[in-house]
């Protein structure tokens, strides 16, 4: 019955985007310049629309609604028209910047924006700080908006033993609810033109990265499921099944870039040493799958001749945060080769002793000091294209690895990239 079922469900699937991805509708400038899941153009584009000084022209209106719809906060003691909106708000004498930010009177409102780049250490309550300390807000809200409406994690939330009340000192928003939720105000306001085009196509390809686009495919799918009891069943136990599945598929990737980077570090002599304690991939894929945050599953490597003094080193190391990326880390690490923790935020002298072994110039506000999403990204690129699997989402990148020789191919392919965009820094 299950076979069955599968079988049903894939024609339907198949039949739905043979027949349905030949209109106008489709034609989206977001998904024709490959820029629906860019982080930063994104942003760039929802910042304008906050913008009561913005290229759509229309005043402080979009602002109102989102003040309205989204933040709940009323309006009636604020000049709109006044309100500063600024993308990628720089915080004095750091390197962070606040993806949006929105001040007006004494009101300062920081939103912090994740499509799918993995969190940064301290960024939340760094965020919140700033609020407070510098712009004198005296029970500051960090806004964190994501695809789903995540909570951000600990990592972000928290410096040494201090942490933020993420129930009163964070408010979560998403894409998927509360941007197209407002993004509907938006268009209902609108009568006709370039502006409602726009904004129909910019919440189109936010239900797209957001899976809610093609609800007439779900509903097809839910009839043949609720089609009879036996078919229910068949769904019940498939559900299941799933993250199990999702386990062990991911884990067979980890067990490919393990075999294929040990092949390559004892072909090369890259004098690494690999350490199968931090983080490492069979302890926390389960984890990763089974909560609603990332456990960042990956493999380590230390980078044995890069002794810095404290007992620090140089780390190579690739993880997940819903997709791959790979990076360099100063990490404490302890007389048995076992990292301790990251070493983080990096002092003058760690930039200048990392620099002895490191071919590198800049150093980025970041845990790993230079990263790179994987396979297809530029070096610290937090956008990424379709050609990253996506573990969460499970994309079609990622259902791909399921077949083993595309698999091996595809760690091949990714090694290829860490050998000719990281590990030719190495000096």
């Amino acid at each position: 019955m299950i076979e069955n079922l599968i079988k049903d469900v894939y024609k339907t699937i198949e039949t739905y985007y043979k027949s349905n991805h030949s209109s106008d509708d489709d034609y989206n400038i977001f998904n024709v310049l490959g820029i629906a899941e860019k982080e930063v153009i994104m942003c760039r584009m929802l910042t304008d629309l906050l913008n009561p000084k913005g290229l759509h022209g229309r005043g402080p209106l979009f602002l109102k609604n989102f003040f309205e719809e989204v933040l709940e906060l009323d309006v009636s003691d604020y000049n709109l028209e006044k309100a500063i909106v600024e993308k990628e708000h720089v915080i004095p004498e750091s390197t962070r910047r606040i993806d949006i930010t929105i001040e007006i009177e004494n009101l300062f409102i920081p939103i912090e924006v994740k499509i799918d780049a993995g969190e940064q250490p301290h960024q939340c309550f760094d965020y919140y700080q700033y609020a407070k300390n510098v712009k004198g807000i005296a029970e500051p809200v960090v806004y964190y908006l994501t695809k789903y409406g995540n909570v951000p994690s600990e990592k972000s939330t928290s410096r040494g033993n201090k942490k933020l009340n993420v129930e009163k000192d964070i408010r979560t928003l998403s894409f998927k609810n509360d941007i197209t939720r407002w993004l509907q105000l938006c268009i209902d306001s609108e009568q006709s033109g370039i502006v409602k085009a726009i904004l129909e196509q910019y919440m189109n390809a936010i239900k797209e990265i957001t899976g809610t686009l093609n609800m007439e495919l779900t509903e097809n799918i839910k009839k043949q499921i609720l089609v009879d009891s036996n078919s229910f069943k068949a769904a019940v136990n498939i559900e299941k099944t799933m993250i199990a599945a999702k386990i062990e598929l991911t884990e067979k990737v980890f067990e490919e870039f393990e075999i294929q980077m040990d092949s390559l570090i004892e072909k090369k002599d890259y004098m690494f040493t690999k350490d199968k304690s931090w983080y490492y991939y069979k302890d926390c894929i389960s984890d990763y799958y089974s909560k609603e945050k990332s456990t960042w599953p990956g493999i380590t490597y230390i980078l044995d001749d890069t002794k810095i003094n404290s007992g620090k080193k140089i780390i190579f190391r690739f993880e997940m945060d819903d997709i791959l990326y790979g990076g360099f880390w100063l990490c404490k690490v302890n007389k048995f080769s076992t990292v301790v923790e990251e070493v983080y935020p990096l002092t003058k002298n760690d930039k200048n002793n990392i620099q002895d072994f490191l071919n590198i110039e800049n150093f980025f506000d970041a845990h790993t000091f230079c990263s790179i999403n994987l396979p297809e990204s530029e070096i610290n690129e937090e956008d990424y294209s379709d050609d990253n699997p996506d573990f969460r989402e499970m994309n079609d990148a990622a259902i791909n690895l399921v077949d083993e020789e595309y698999r091996k191919e595809f760690v091949r392919k990714t090694i290829n990239v860490i050998q000719e965009k990281l590990f030719s820094l190495i000096i």
